[in-house]
């Protein structure tokens, strides 16, 4: 694959399919500085809209979140706080298993020993079951770690 700029490569993620994205990806990691920045909006415009994400079946979110947590991007994390926090129908149409499967590793990785926003996740009884119990795996991360 020749060399893409970000949009190529975000509109390539946009695409649901069931191929991983692996030269995509492998490109995505070399370019951190200049990704970083439209993944953290990408992830924001998910959560603040996850209706028009799940009607679309738009799918960048995905590769957004394990590259920003790959990144230990401390800007990513109150947009996953954001993100995971949606009702649980679309919760699961948008995240799948990665609410259970990942959404652990991705707190921590991105916390930089900031648990507050853990703590408040794991406290509000407004929130997906599964995504409190995630928090709360994260949480232990931290102490294991």
């Amino acid at each position: 694959m020749s060399p893409a700029d970000s949009h190529t490569l975000l509109a390539k993620f946009d695409e649901l399919s069931n191929t991983y994205l692996r030269e995509e990806v492998e490109q995505a990691l070399e370019m951190r500085e200049e990704l970083t920045p439209p993944l953290l909006k990408n992830l924001k415009e998910m959560g603040d809209n996850p209706l028009v994400w799940t009607i679309d079946m738009r799918n960048s979110h995905v590769y957004a979140a394990l590259l920003l947590s790959h990144f230990s991007e401390p800007a990513a994390h109150a947009l996953f706080l954001r993100a995971f926090a949606i009702p649980e129908e679309l919760l699961v149409e948008l995240w799948g298993d990665m609410t259970t499967e990942t959404l652990p590793t991705l707190l921590y990785r991105t916390c930089d020993g900031n648990l507050e926003g853990i703590k408040q996740l794991i406290l509000n009884r407004e929130a997906d079951q599964y995504v409190r119990c995630a928090a709360m795996e994260a949480l232990s991360y931290v102490v294991a770690f």
